[in-house]
């Protein structure tokens, strides 16, 4: 009988410990949210109907940002047709956790009203968060001739001292940041001294490595010519860098962090101590011990059961720091696509090989259904025209799922351009239509039983560079059985 209900007394323990510890770790940084730059275009709109129509879709957009703050600190949106088609973007400051970043994002929302009817405004927060609106695609712009530079009237002391190492720490962050995603902060501190300096930079997430580099060295030239300022925001296109004589960012809560782990760690300590004094009673109180193993395992942050992880063997399971490194942080720049499950991203590993990685945002059952799906397929089906599954990476809220990288893309790519169409002559299409009928052909004659892919569409029909097709997508595939009266799939 005490094994019955282990599973179900060990959880109740371990969930109201890890409440307490959340209790106990939660910090608070309290935020200003004050406007420190605010700049409106000068043109305006002048159709009244127009512009009543550009704020609506500023402000739908703004709401459909706020979930993608909270989860990537970062967003981007364009709705609309030129020329009144508006583009909006935001990102928070890496070191920002998620609620303050929705917070500093909702607090510059209501700026950009005061700035309308102007086709195009852009303001930064002291608190850490950009935001920026205009009628043309500005998300590769790194450096023009609009920028802000905030110095302050406190001048340094020792003004040699302070200048030598505030020159050091500015060229180290515009040097470093690039090759680190796009983010770095540093602490500087002078020997035989207790000169310090703290500094940030941060590049749009839109923007490559090299843009990156461009914008900040012009950032770090802006920031020199404050010296000797104690403190300087230098605000342009693309990036922001900034250095204080106090600790401005994250790195100012180490202590507290650090108290907060031990006391962390004495509560999960304590719950695993405790889990482990009721298995070894229920060991001893009854024989059906095998019958715990019936748990679904968990393996960071996405459960499994044990007859998918067995599947684990014949593919390889990236780690999360690879996936960023191959797509500059998962950079807009390297977006391929996106839809309702997430989004997909071309990446470049370190050997050069190109992948492609979708990225699942899991929201209930019913998206980690077609994950499962998704690897349950590959496991069972290979073949010349299905696209090739080489790994996976799970997180506590999001999964990513590895494949190969087509060139040519999706075939609704090509179809519906009228340029690109021309490429499909009729030997290119008869060779797809056969290819693709080969791939249907072996999933529904699997050995291990029939796979119904139920969502075929020139979108999930993938090309190389000889238009050979591949079938893709495979989250709502059906396994096994043709019993089904639902409909499903993109009409």
């Amino acid at each position: 009988m005490a094994n019955k209900f282990l599973p179900l007394i060990t959880t109740t323990i371990l969930i109201i410990l890890s409440s307490l510890c959340g209790l106990h770790c939660e910090y608070d940084r309290s935020l200003k949210g004050d406007i420190i730059h605010r700049l409106c275009s000068y043109t305006n709109m002048t159709d009244q109907y127009l512009f009543l129509k550009y704020q609506e879709n500023y402000w739908n957009m703004v709401n459909e940002m706020k979930n993608d703050m909270r989860r990537s600190k970062f967003s981007v949106r364009e709705v609309g047709d030129p020329p009144y088609r508006i583009y909006l973007f935001s990102q928070c400051r890496f070191d920002l956790s998620a609620s303050e970043c929705v917070y500093c994002f909702k607090s510059l929302q209501s700026v950009f009203s005061s700035c309308m009817p102007a086709k195009g405004a852009r303001t930064y927060s002291s608190d850490g968060c950009f935001m920026r609106y205009d009628n043309y695609s500005f998300f590769q712009e790194s450096v023009t001739p609009y920028y802000l530079r905030g110095c302050s009237d406190a001048k340094a002391k020792d003004e040699k001292g302070f200048v030598g190492l505030a020159v050091n720490v500015i060229n180290k962050m515009s040097f470093e940041a690039p090759k680190k995603g796009g983010y770095t902060a540093i602490e500087g501190r002078r020997h035989g001294s207790n000169l310090v300096i703290y500094g940030a930079a941060t590049c749009w997430k839109t923007l490559s490595q090299d843009m990156c580099s461009a914008c900040l060295s012009n950032a770090a030239s802006t920031a020199i010519s404050c010296l000797p300022s104690t403190q300087v925001h230098a605000i342009n296109t693309g990036c922001i860098l900034r250095y204080a004589d106090y600790d401005f960012i994250i790195i100012d809560l180490k202590n507290k962090e650090s108290d907060i782990l031990m006391k962390c760690t004495a509560i999960i300590l304590a719950a695993i101590a405790v889990c482990s004094v009721l298995i070894i009673v229920a060991h001893y109180g009854t024989k059906n011990v095998d019958k715990l193993w019936g748990i679904p395992i968990l393996r960071t942050g996405l459960e499994m059961t044990p007859g998918r992880v067995k599947l684990s063997s014949w593919f390889m399971q990236f780690e999360y720091s690879t996936l960023e490194r191959a797509t500059n942080v998962f950079n807009e720049f390297h977006k391929l696509g996106e839809g309702g499950y997430g989004e997909v991203y071309k990446g470049t590993l370190q050997d050069g090989r190109e992948i492609a990685i979708k990225r699942f945002f899991l929201s209930g059952k019913q998206g980690k259904q077609e994950v499962y799906n998704e690897i349950d397929v590959y496991g069972k089906a290979q073949h010349k025209n299905l696209v090739r599954f080489l790994g996976c990476c799970f997180t506590s809220t999001e999964s990513y799922l590895v494949f190969e990288f087509l060139a040519n893309k999706s075939l609704n790519c090509i179809l519906f351009d009228p340029e690109k169409k021309k490429q499909l002559d009729w030997p290119k299409r008869h060779g797809i239509i056969l290819g693709v009928a080969d791939g249907l052909e072996h999933l529904h004659n699997n050995s291990e039983g029939p796979i119904i892919h139920r969502d075929i569409k020139a979108g999930n029909i993938l090309l190389d560079l000889k238009y050979r097709p591949k079938i893709s997508d495979f989250g709502l595939a059906k396994l096994k059985s043709y019993d089904s009266t639902s409909i499903v799939g993109t009409l």
